[in-house]
Order: C-alpha cells, then sequence, then structure tokens
C-alpha cells in the first residue's frame, strides 16, 4: 500500500518515510492522500456518519466519504471566512501566525474547524492537537520537523489546529506557552523562511450569552456593493437630482468622501410621535395594548411601538420626500423605515445586519438579566442606522426602545422606565426590552451602570429584562481577524439545513434526520 504524503511549496505532493512519520507521534496529521488508498466499507461509514448525526465527534472519514459520495457536508457561515483567512495568513512572512475560532459550546465549533484543515490538506500540511497533557517542547519540535520534510523548495507551512480543553496553568493558555515554544525552536535551528513555519487555528470556547462586540468598517463588502447598485437602480428610476444626495452617494463610492450630516427635515409633513393605541409584544408572540399611556409619554425612552405609524394614513407620510431628505444625508428616524416597508423599496443591509440579529437571539435565552452588544462604526458608516433597523424589525418581538439622552442622563430614572415598559401588561407578560443607546462615550458609562442595578432577576422571570445595543462611532476600528460561531443559527444557514434534511432522510432514515436538525 502506497504510504502517506503531504504538500510541497512548490505544488504536489511528497512522500514521508517511516522513520519521520516515527518522530510525529504527537500530531494528528491530516495528510494529503488520507483515505485514498483504503478499502473503506460503506456500511461501515454510514453507520459513523449516522453517529456523527446523532451528536458523536467528528471524524476525518466524515469529510473524505462526504466527496467520495458527492454528497455536501453542510457548512456554518464561518467556514468561508476561515477559509479567506488562511489564504491571506499563508502569504505573511512571520513564522508563527494566530488565527482564533471563538465558539460557543455545543455549536459545530470543532467540526468547523476539521472542515477547514480538510479542505487545505494538499495545499498545507494540516495536524491537529486536541491534548494539553502533551509535553509542549516535544511538540513544537514535531510541528517544526514537519514543516522541515523534504527540500528547501518542499517546506511548507503547517497548519496546527488546537482544540484543547484544559489550560497549561492558571496563568498562561496552552497556545500562548506553545507559541513561545515554536519561536525558540525555530530560532534555535536558524530558520529562515518567507513563508509562515505555522499557523495555529485555535479553537476557544466562549460564552456569548453575555455580551460580544461588533465592528463597522468605512468600506464594502462585495455583497453590500451589489445591494447598493440595485437601491442605486431603484434611486435613479425613482428620484430626480439623486446626484445631490450626497449621503447615498457617499456609501456608492465606499465611503471615499468625508460624511456629511443633514439634520432638519425640510419636506416631511408633521407626524405624530406615536399611534393613537400604543401596543407592546408579549414573549409568546401576540400584543397587548398599553393602559396608561401617558406614562410613557413623560419617559426618557423613544418607544418603538409595535404598531408604529400602522394607522397614519401613507399618503400623509410623504414617503418619496422623506427617503429623499435621507438619501442627502439627514438623519435616520422610525418613520423611514415603515416608508420603506410600505413602498416595497429596498434597504441596504449592512453584513453585520444578520449577526446582530444572531446575537440578540442568542442573548435573549440568556440566564442573564441584562446583557450587552457593543456596535464600534466609523462615523458616517451607517452605525446609527443600522442599528435602528434591527428595533425596528423587532419591534414586535421585544419591546424596543431608545434612550433620549436630551431629557436625562440619570441612571435611576432610566432604570425605573425600563422596568416599567418591561412589566406593562402584567407578571405573564413581561417582555424584554431592547435597548439602543446612540450617546458616544457615555454609552459605556450607562451601560455599566445599568448591569449593576439590574442584574438581579426577579422571582418568576425566565427571560432578560434588558439587552443593550450601545452604539459609538470612533475614529479608528481595528480589522476583526477573529471567527465567530454561535448556537443560534443565521438564516441562511437555516435554509441551507433544512434543504440538507432531504438528503439525511433520504440515506439515513426518519430517525436520524430528527435527531441531527
Amino acid at each position: 500500500m502506497e504510504g502517506h504524503t503531504i504538500p510541497s511549496f512548490k505544488g504536489g505532493t511528497i512522500p514521508i518515510s517511516t522513520e519521520v512519520l516515527d518522530c510525529l507521534s504527537l500530531l494528528d496529521i491530516v495528510w494529503s492522500n488520507k483515505f485514498e488508498n483504503e478499502n473503506i466499507d460503506p456500511d461501515d461509514a454510514k453507520k459513523k456518519e449516522a453517529d456523527f448525526l446523532k451528536g458523536a465527534p467528528p471524524q476525518w472519514l466524515h469529510f473524505y466519504w462526504s466527496e467520495k459520495e458527492a454528497t455536501q457536508f453542510v457548512t456554518r457561515n464561518g467556514y468561508n471566512d476561515l477559509i479567506q483567512l488562511v489564504n491571506k495568513n499563508k502569504r505573511k512572512i512571520w513564522s508563527v501566525i494566530d488565527m482564533p475560532l471563538i465558539y460557543q459550546p455545543g455549536s459545530g465549533g470543532s467540526t468547523l474547524a476539521m472542515q477547514v484543515l480538510w479542505r487545505f490538506r494538499k495545499e498545507l500540511r494540516c495536524a491537529r492537537v486536541a491534548d494539553s497533557a502533551l509535553d509542549v517542547t516535544e511538540l513544537s519540535k514535531q510541528v517544526v520537523k514537519l514543516f522541515l520534510v523534504g527540500d528547501d523548495w518542499d517546506q511548507n507551512t503547517v497548519l496546527l489546529l488546537l482544540d484543547i480543553k484544559e489550560k497549561m496553568n492558571e496563568d498562561q493558555p496552552f497556545k500562548r506557552i506553545l507559541q513561545e515554544h515554536l519561536i525558540k525552536e525555530i530560532n534555535g535551528q536558524n530558520i529562515k523562511a518567507n513563508i509562515p513555519v505555522v499557523i495555529i487555528l485555535n479553537c476557544i470556547k466562549r460564552d456569548f450569552t453575555r455580551s460580544d462586540e461588533f465592528s463597522l468598517e468605512a468600506n464594502l463588502s462585495e455583497d453590500e456593493e451589489k445591494r447598493l447598485r440595485e437601491k442605486h437602480n431603484e434611486v435613479t428610476e425613482k428620484h430626480e437630482g439623486y446626484d445631490k444626495f450626497r449621503g447615498f452617494n457617499r456609501m456608492l463610492g465606499n465611503f471615499s468622501e468625508k460624511p456629511h450630516y443633514r439634520s432638519v427635515l425640510k419636506c416631511a409633513k408633521p407626524l405624530t410621535s406615536s399611534p393613537q393605541f400604543c401596543m407592546l409584544p408579549t414573549p409568546n408572540g401576540g400584543k397587548i395594548q398599553v393602559k396608561k399611556k401617558d406614562i410613557f409619554s413623560k419617559s426618557c425612552l423613544d418607544i418603538l411601538w409595535a404598531n408604529m405609524y400602522e394607522d397614519e394614513p401613507l399618503d400623509r407620510l410623504s414617503a418619496k420626500d422623506l427617503e429623499c431628505e435621507f438619501l442627502k444625508g439627514g438623519q435616520s428616524q422610525w418613520i423611514d423605515f415603515y416608508c420603506l416597508e410600505h413602498e416595497g423599496s429596498l434597504f441596504v443591509k449592512r453584513d453585520l445586519y444578520d449577526s446582530l440579529i444572531q446575537q440578540i437571539n442568542v442573548q435573549q435565552k440568556s440566564q442573564w438579566n441584562v446583557t450587552t452588544i457593543n456596535l464600534f462604526h466609523h462615523p458616517g458608516s451607517g452605525g446609527s442606522t443600522l442599528a435602528m433597523r434591527v428595533l425596528w424589525d423587532l419591534r414586535k418581538q421585544l419591546r424596543c426602545a431608545r434612550l433620549q439622552p436630551d431629557k436625562t442622563s440619570d441612571i435611576m430614572i432610566i432604570k425605573n422606565d425600563i422596568i416599567s415598559l418591561f412589566k406593562e401588561g402584567g407578571e405573564k407578560n413581561h417582555n424584554t426590552v431592547l435597548l439602543l443607546l446612540d450617546v458616544g462615550e457615555e454609552g459605556k458609562k450607562i451601560s455599566r451602570l445599568l448591569h449593576k442595578e439590574l442584574q438581579k432577576r426577579s422571582v418568576g422571570d425566565n427571560i432578560p429584562m434588558l439587552i443593550i445595543m450601545n452604539v459609538e462611532g470612533k475614529k479608528t476600528i481595528p480589522k476583526s481577524t477573529t471567527v465567530k460561531l454561535k448556537m443560534e443559527l443565521l438564516q441562511e444557514e437555516i435554509t441551507l439545513f433544512k434543504e440538507h434534511k432531504a438528503v439525511i432522510k433520504d440515506k439515513h432514515g426518519e430517525d436520524s434526520e430528527n435527531r441531527a436538525l
């Protein structure tokens, strides 16, 4: 039987000798030709796949068999992000590169990381470490040895998956100690490579139910540019003088111009600030009418009612004029989103939109009474508009509100208004408040104080009282190099898994299909 092979930097693969192989015992190596020269029992492969679908740990055989049978192995949303990061990092000249995958336990982080290694097995030298009890000095020697196999032009980057549970000690995680030993070993052998010696794909478990943060950069992705072009076609057909829409055209130019602010809507007709009968959502998907509307009229919260503007005749809304002012650079108002919905106009969603919705869904199931989402954005990049759109779309699910800083900064008044909004409708109708803080650096202080004041959940409540979305503009936002994986599926992932159900059912029957998805 043909021996194991690993990829060469100059292309193709090279064999690995038995002598070298014996020196790599601490590594679970994904050979370039793994399983290709083995006689795999189809029934055994099918059984192992069924076990995996029922919850068993992933094995390399699952990926091989999926390819061989030409059946799709469903990937989570972070897969493409990790592929892009690996491709970017392998062109760098740093000896050791860290690439974190932060995942919520049970979300499939280990499976996703193994999929990435399987994808690169014919390009990079892929190996996994799953035991932190190993001798770190010896492990670092073996990783470097794997890199050095072959002549100078064969030597190739090691893509090393760390998927361990324990820390090395109380002070330093295993990864940090391994990095130090790797650098020491590389320097000790005087390796001068123009490619990375090792890229560490570091799996880190994290509980996202209490907090998370996001960064909105002042540049557009390919998908965002595509959506923007569609909106541009609509704008040119709908509006005259669209060349004066400085806000929209700045976005169309990928934020190349400085932001232009307009806060006065000249074309909009007066509108009532709230409906005649104010409705709030309940946890079971229903709605209740607010009995004492006057109490909330004095609130420091700008409440987004579940039926906001629904009793306003469309002909009074001057939808076209409102959109015109917004596209010129006017500040977003709740009415803008209502008009877009009812006029059937496109809203240009930033890519972060789905991730923010996902994180809110994660925090709705949290055991914490107060949770936080921090959204950092470049001024003029649409951070405030994005946050308002999220609240608008969730107004019939959560009790959404925005803090009006001009009314008060007294934390006790803010706290009491939040409690009143949460409890409106009686104990059976208590529902989570989604609060938008868009008050600059002051938002961190308010968020911290609300955590302190509302941290204790009342007896009988099984949902968080408050989810804070704190939006803050920053001139400098570091580009994220971290991939996150959460229990809550994105909408496109839900669609993909539903499509895969038929394949699972056909191969493994009803029982496996129900357990797997």
